[in-house]
């Protein structure tokens, strides 16, 4: 999944180089809801979901209108 491939990177090349790659990456369909479900079930926003994962909290709010999960 996805998520693996994240830490992996972590891992390997560390969070400066991470970051500099944030342009590039895509997710499946498994990854989306993972990190859907990681929100409700910590009762995050999007903007705490989006720090963590370093996802834009536009991408957040519009996985959340294609796959109908409502906000806590």
């Amino acid at each position: 999944m996805a998520n693996d491939i994240f830490e992996v990177e972590r891992a390997l090349f560390g969070n400066s180089n991470f970051v500099d790659n944030q342009k590039l990456k895509s997710y499946d369909e498994t990854t989306i809801k993972i990190v859907l479900n990681h929100q409700k079930e910590n009762n995050l926003t999007n903007i705490e979901l989006s720090n963590h994962y370093k996802i834009s909290r536009n991408t957040i709010a519009k996985w959340k209108k294609i796959y109908q999960y409502s906000n806590i």
